[in-house]
């Protein structure tokens, strides 16, 4: 299976951290999964997973095997932009997740159920931009993700996807971009909104 594995145009990949029980001083450490998935079009469909016990770059390399030709769709961790395969294409599960978490950490989601009306809603976000520019993201992600809802329930073909992608995404991924970097500068680099690491995440997207 690992090696039918390196075979394979489009794969997914991804790894977490994991308390391993061991016969170790404090009985537990920490370790990580990784995991490999073929893409939604590959005739041979498998997920594997691995226990390496780290996190270290070149887990991602034995996974894909040398001189890789894969396309691999994965979050923004560094040792998937290595140069290890064809391409790698960002996950905007993760970027959208970026989002989220600075919505839930915000006193504007608990501010805004308070109110009653769309007028007094509206009145709150634009009295409040930063609460405001999240819910817009998120909203920029789900038109995304609806498009993509969409080519799957209609059994689009790769063709076809790539077709609507270029047609209806793109202009929705640039016109995101275009937002972000109007926003530039208004946050902290760092924290539950960590717009750099977002901007980042988007690059590697398109």
């Amino acid at each position: 299976m690992c090696d039918d594995f390196k075979k394979l145009e489009t794969v997914h990949l991804d790894e977490t951290p994991l308390q391993i029980i061991e016969d170790c001083k404090d009985g537990r450490k920490k370790g990580y999964v990784w995991m490999g998935m073929s893409g939604t079009f590959e005739t041979i469909q498998m997920a594997l997973f691995f226990s390496p016990g780290n996190r270290k770059y070149e887990n991602a390399t034995i996974i894909l095997g040398e001189d890789s030709q894969a396309i691999a769709h994965s979050d923004g961790y560094e040792a998937y932009h290595k140069g290890i395969c064809l391409m790698v294409v960002g996950c905007m599960s993760h970027v959208r997740r970026k989002f989220v978490e600075a919505q839930k950490a915000s006193v504007g989601r608990k501010e805004i159920r308070k109110l009653s009306t769309r007028e007094e809603r509206i009145e709150y976000l634009d009295s409040h931009p930063g609460y405001k520019n999240i819910l817009i993201a998120i909203h920029y992600i789900n038109k995304l993700f609806k498009i993509e809802e969409t080519l799957k329930k209609e059994g689009s073909t790769p063709t076809e996807r790539y077709k609507r992608r270029q047609e209806e995404s793109l202009p929705i991924f640039n016109e995101f971009f275009v937002y972000l970097h109007e926003i530039e500068g208004q946050y902290l680099p760092k924290g539950k909104w960590d717009q750099q690491s977002v901007i980042h995440s988007i690059k590697k997207s398109i």
